[in-house]
């Protein structure tokens, strides 16, 4: 389970650095604030190589398939923003950019973490449904082996103590008997 966890953070985190691209996008256009673009280009960065590092671990040939297709909703995502960006170098076109911001979405995006995702939660509950399963199994065989267990020190009291008991029990009353003064047996 802890890959699979591993795998679904990183798929969320790819998730996570594009809605900062986003913010940040949606900051320059707004502010036309280049520290906006340092912070497009860099959440961008961090995204491509969250994406990269889940390919390279992912161990499940469907999910790299999806995560090509998240690359390509991302570059088609990109390919609008990069026309958003271009349009605001102009101030007569600056409007038309802020006005894009409202049209460009990750939906696409989305929708592929989703399918992404889904699968990753599946497998880390059967994971955990197979784990629960073991440990209820785990903890019937120990209470059942220590029933067994403590059921044979109680026989094995029980026969020690009568075979200890019955000759000891035979000499004192052996004694008595002499101690009584009957010497003829």
């Amino acid at each position: 389970p802890a890959r699979s966890h591993v795998r679904s953070a990183e798929a969320d985190s790819v998730l996570d650095k594009l809605v900062e691209q986003q913010n940040a996008l949606r900051g320059y256009t707004n502010s036309a604030d280049p520290q906006f673009l340092d912070r497009y280009r860099k959440h961008g960065e961090e995204a491509d190589a969250l994406l990269a590092s889940f390919v390279r671990h992912t161990t499940l040939e469907e999910q790299r398939e999806r995560a090509g297709r998240m690359a390509s909703a991302m570059a088609a995502w990109r390919e609008g923003a990069e026309g958003q960006i271009a349009m605001m170098s102009g101030p007569a076109a600056a409007d038309s950019a802020r006005a894009m911001t409202s049209t460009l979405r990750l939906e696409d995006i989305r929708a592929v973490h989703k399918e992404t995702t889904d699968p990753q939660a599946k497998l880390v509950a059967g994971r955990a449904g197979a784990q629960a399963a073991a440990l209820k199994e785990a903890r019937l065989v120990l209470i059942v082996s220590g029933l067994i267990a403590l059921g044979a020190a109680l026989a094995m009291g029980w026969l020690l103590s009568r075979t200890i008991a019955r000759p000891v029990a035979a000499m004192t009353a052996a004694m008595q008997r002499l101690a009584g003064g009957d010497n003829d047996r």
